[in-house]
């Protein structure tokens, strides 16, 4: 039985809009850690890489990947050329 690789990879489009961040910020909740926490932006990010549709295709191709489905989010959203992310629904072949 064969699973499928979801996940999500930002666009050019998330880096004019935010540009690369470093700084900081206290959160009461959020994707790091259920309850607060300080947030430090540009220390726990050390690689980024903008994708297109067709990239990020090429490269799950090439390590043996069938794309089934693009979108703007991992929420369904229909992909459009201004997304700042694409979700990706991948199996591997």
């Amino acid at each position: 039985m064969q699973g499928y690789f979801v996940l999500d990879v930002s666009t050019r489009v998330h880096r004019q809009r935010h540009g690369l961040r470093k700084g900081w910020y206290a959160a009461e909740q959020g994707f790091w850690r259920p309850g607060p926490h300080v947030v430090l932006e540009g220390v726990y990010r050390n690689w980024f890489q903008d994708y297109a549709p067709a990239t990020i295709s090429a490269e799950l191709r090439a390590q043996g990947f069938l794309v089934h489905s693009l979108w703007d989010d991992l929420r369904g959203t229909p992909l459009s050329d201004t997304g700042e992310w694409i979700g990706v629904v991948a199996q591997k072949a």
